[in-house]
C-alpha cells in the first residue's frame, strides 16, 4: 500500500524483484491511479483511491 502512484512506486520495484527471481506469490499493489485526479482533502483523495481504511478493510478480507 502506497501513498503515491502504482506505477513507477515500490509496487513496482516488488513486482519487478518477484519477476526476477522466479517467485509465485500473489502481489496486489494498491495506490494511486495514473491517472489526472481532482483536487481534494486526503480523505476523500484516499477513499477515491480505495487506500482509505474502509476500502483496505474490504480488500484484506478477502485473503
Amino acid at each position: 500500500i502506497e501513498d503515491g502512484t502504482i506505477i513507477g512506486g515500490f509496487g513496482s520495484a516488488i513486482a519487478e524483484f518477484k519477476s526476477k527471481y522466479n517467485y509465485k506469490n500473489n502481489v496486489q499493489i494498491l495506490g494511486i491511479p495514473d491517472e489526472f485526479i481532482e483536487q481534494g482533502t486526503v480523505e476523500e483523495l484516499q477513499r477515491y483511491s480505495e487506500i482509505n481504511v474502509k476500502s483496505l478493510v474490504s480488500i484484506l478480507s478477502t485473503y
